[in-house]
């Protein structure tokens, strides 16, 4: 019977069948289950700059630019577009968002263009079972025109993979993780 090794790390994920017999009648069933907890890696709360970068050769955007600082809150009829307050616990103040300069909720927009934020390379080669978590704010407030494009990298950057995608707007903090 196969057995769960003590050494499996926290976080793997196990996929199994399950399959009962009685009498010449068989049920399969897949399924999958976790062992332990995930241990952090590596938690960056953007308080300290640990070396992403803020746009690239080859950026459109006129406005809308990837900025990392204390949100300038905005809001539209009411409604909150550009948060004030940021994902990260107290005392933390410091996120990567768009623009941040304040005024109308269309000032911080992401026009006539892309913006790329890029992570700092990450060494997981010692890592059995990665995954990416972070906090999304996404608002679309005008027409569906614009998406929120995430990719992944395992090889350098040469071949990139994307795993999500956010053209809706929930306009609210949104927890996402990747494995």
């Amino acid at each position: 019977a196969p057995a769960i090794s003590p050494a499996a790390p926290g976080g793997a994920e196990v996929d199994y069948t399950l399959s009962v017999s009685y009498s010449g009648w068989t049920a399969n069933t897949a399924g999958s289950f976790t062992v332990g907890e995930l241990r952090p890696y590596l938690v960056d709360t953007l308080e300290a700059d640990h070396g992403w970068t803020a746009g690239l050769p080859g950026d459109t955007a006129t406005t809308g630019k990837w900025v990392r600082g204390d949100p300038i809150g905005t809001s539209s009829s009411g409604e909150e577009v550009n948060p004030e307050i940021d994902a990260t616990p107290a005392p933390g103040v410091n996120a990567f968002m768009t623009g941040n300069g304040g005024g109308s909720a269309g000032n911080d927009d992401v026009d006539n263009g892309v913006t790329t934020l890029l992570s700092p390379r990450f060494d997981l080669s010692g890592v059995q079972a990665a995954r990416l978590s972070y906090q999304r704010w996404y608002a679309l407030m005008t027409s569906l025109d614009d998406s929120f494009d995430i990719a992944l990298s395992s090889d350098g950057g040469a071949r990139w993979t994307p795993p999500s995608s956010g053209t809706t707007h929930p306009n609210d903090s949104t927890p996402v993780s990747h494995a």
